[in-house]
């Protein structure tokens, strides 16, 4: 009986003993689990994170970046030199934005730049061409010529100069700069490109490649064509009187090609070493030029019917000829006023040639813009036999004068 009791007690710890390592295998293997489903619950979220990092990073990351080229370090145009500042990945003249987010003009003109320096190395004063354009090689090399960008997107600056967009300079071959340097001159660029912050999600997945490209034209030294300080196309919204930041320089003045400046035309012209005055392209005849002032040359100048088509007595061609006298870079030209034939440094615009820019009488603005805007009137005379006074009135339309008004010098200059 004893030893029977004593055996059952050895089972009960035998029992217990079972137990408590059923207890401790389970409490193990629970920990394991859990610390298992801790492991991947871990590596889930960092699984999480990284793609949405990746997402948000990708969004809007449109540009494709592009291979190192040491080439484009330096260029060499003609006798211009063009080197590309800043260029520790060997980009040069490439446009890399990789990784461009869209953003508002204020923050665009405040970007890292593209610099850059040209040079002019030879003994003639030169002009230049700053272009920016698709970088074929780069588009054939990435096979994404389906997934190109549209410019309407895409803004620049010049020098941190007012922004534009790039698919508005279609109308010039993307010519976003002009100018010209004298013999040993060096000027130096900044270019920012960024996305416009009118983007959307149209712009996801789209590529661009481009590069900035110089050409340059050795500028014919001679007295003439050397006074014409600036050329620019005239635009009645961003460019009418040449002085706006929008206004895009244009050196159609070194064509010697009839009609390659077009009617209104601005051009800065040095008129005599010391003054420098604005005027539009009426006519251009190939090696010369015939163009008006841009603003009155004399106000409130007198003219009836007897004196306006005939030089008389402190008339207001009298009063032209007086006011333009020390113009000395400037042609003398003949011209007909009511068939009488005169020679002076200027004279006024005829209704001839005002009627064959579209000027009608009594039609408001009828007349180009860069005939009339800013303007109290001014007188017109006739080169044929005409009895009637005109000018060329505030609203744009040739009419009878009422009063006085004023006069423009028409003047000839060489190209």
């Amino acid at each position: 009986m004893g030893k029977q009791s004593k055996t059952i007690r050895h089972k009960r710890k035998i029992g217990v003993s079972k137990y408590q390592n059923n207890v401790l295998d389970a409490e193990a293997t629970k920990a394991q689990i859990s610390k298992s489903l801790s492991r991947e619950l871990k590596l889930t979220i960092v699984s999480i994170f990284i793609v949405t990092i990746v997402m948000l990073s990708s969004a809007f990351a449109i540009f494709s970046s592009v291979q190192k080229s040491e080439k484009y370090n330096t260029l060499t145009v003609g006798t211009l030199k063009v080197d590309f500042i800043d260029t520790e990945d060997g980009m040069g003249n490439v446009i890399n934005l990789n990784g461009a987010y869209p953003e508002s003009d204020t923050i665009g003109v405040d970007e890292a730049p593209y610099s850059f320096k040209i040079t002019n190395s030879g003994s003639l004063a030169a002009s230049y061409k700053i272009k920016i354009l698709d970088d074929s090689d780069m588009i054939s090399e990435d096979q994404c010529s389906n997934k190109l960008l549209d410019k309407s997107k895409i803004r620049v600056s010049i020098n941190k100069e007012t922004a534009f967009t790039l698919g508005d300079m279609q109308s010039t071959g993307y010519e976003i700069k002009t100018g010209t340097l004298n013999a040993g001159e060096s000027a130096l660029f900044e270019v920012r490109m960024w996305i416009s912050e009118t983007s959307g999600n149209e712009v996801l997945g789209k590529h661009y490649h481009g590069k900035i490209v110089v050409e340059g034209v050795n500028t014919k030294s001679n007295a003439q064509s050397a006074n014409i300080i600036k050329a620019y196309s005239y635009n009645v919204s961003t460019c009418p009187t040449g002085e706006e930041p929008g206004c895009v320089e244009s050196m159609c003045y070194i064509d010697k090609a009839a009609n390659s400046c077009g009617e209104g035309t601005i051009i800065l012209y040095k008129v005599n070493d010391t003054t420098e005055k604005y005027f539009y392209v009426l006519h251009d005849d190939g090696l010369t030029m015939t163009v008006q002032q841009r603003e009155n040359t004399i106000d409130n100048t007198t003219g009836d019917i007897a004196t306006t088509n005939s030089k008389t007595s402190n008339n207001f061609l009298q009063q032209l000829e007086s006011a333009t006298n020390n113009w000395t870079n400037v042609n003398s030209q003949s011209y007909e006023i009511n068939s009488k034939t005169y020679s002076s440094v200027a004279r006024p615009i005829t209704k001839q040639e005002s009627t064959a820019l579209g000027c009608s009488e009594n039609t408001p603005n009828s007349c180009p813009g860069f005939l009339y805007k800013d303007s109290n009137g001014y007188w017109v005379t006739s080169s044929n036999n005409d009895n009637t006074s005109w000018i060329i009135s505030s609203n744009g339309s040739l009419t009878n004068p009422t009063n006085m008004a004023g006069v423009r010098a028409v003047i000839v200059i060489n190209k």
